[in-house]
């Protein structure tokens, strides 16, 4: 696969997950619904996170490094934006249940921070 078809599916999946991630918000009542309703509100705004921040990361490779973009960069790209998805859902989900504080969320921060770590410094 290249780049530019990467780059291109990616995009069409963020519009697509953006459309869903609107219509769930627009339609789906979270009283009537129950755990369905939330459920789909945030398995949608994970996906949309995760595809715009897989793109973002991918542009600041592209435009800030000075050697040449290779697909050997999509892997921490992708992986990156998921964490940070995932770091972003679970803060809401604290905050969903009045739980979120400075100390919960800066643990969340540096767990996230760990996973990283240990991907940067494992061996191939």
């Amino acid at each position: 696969m290249t780049l530019r078809s990467y780059l291109w599916g990616m995009k069409i999946s963020a519009a697509l997950s953006f459309v869903a991630c609107l219509m769930v918000i627009w339609y789906v009542d979270p009283i009537k619904s129950g755990l369905i309703g939330i459920l789909l509100f945030y398995a949608t705004t994970l996906l949309l996170l995760a595809a715009l921040l897989v793109l973002f990361f991918t542009w600041m490779r592209r435009h800030f490094l000075e050697e040449e973009f290779s697909l050997a960069y999509l892997a921490a790209s992708f992986r990156q934006g998921i964490l940070l998805a995932i770091m972003a859902i679970a803060l809401l989900l604290l905050q969903q249940f009045r739980m979120l504080t400075w100390w919960d969320s800066s643990l969340v921060v540096a767990g996230m921070l760990l996973v990283e770590l240990y991907f940067l410094t494992r061996k191939n």
